[in-house]
């Protein structure tokens, strides 16, 4: 009998050195999924931060363009945007990707406000100024 015993124990060895050794490792990865959060969360503000930056840029970009004679290509894009939301939204990611990242994080309704506001208005700069708008009320940002 005291043969047998020894072989049980012997079975149970390999399991309790393997938790023991292993056991440290399992409780860094869950520190290891809280610092990727962590980092997740660092690189999505810094991303909101870039676009908010460049949708600002192309606002100001767009605004001193619209100041000087409308050139052929803003006035072709204008009436490519202006045919239906889909065009509106080509038009957006392909001249204005900044604003065109904030446009997409927006609810339904405040993108429906955006191209209603370049129908009405027929200015991307007032566009732009109504999706920073909309993205800063709804990060709950001034």
């Amino acid at each position: 009998m005291k043969i047998q015993d020894r072989t049980k124990d012997r079975g149970i060895m390999p399991w309790l050195l393997t938790i023991w050794l292993l056991g440290p490792a399992v409780a860094q990865a869950d520190d290891y999924a809280i610092d990727d959060a962590y980092l997740q969360s660092l690189s999505a503000e810094a991303d909101q931060l870039e676009y908010m930056s460049g949708a600002e840029a192309e606002l100001k970009a767009s605004r001193e363009a619209e100041s000087a004679p409308v050139s052929s290509e803003a006035l072709e894009r204008l009436q490519q945007a202006l045919r239906n939301p889909g065009a509106f939204e080509q038009v957006l990611n392909a001249h204005y990707p900044y604003s065109y990242q904030l446009y997409r994080k927006l609810n339904t309704q405040d993108r429906r406000r955006a191209f209603d506001t370049l129908k009405a208005s027929r200015r991307f700069s007032e566009v732009k100024h109504v999706i920073i708008q909309a993205y800063r009320q709804q990060i709950g940002r001034p």
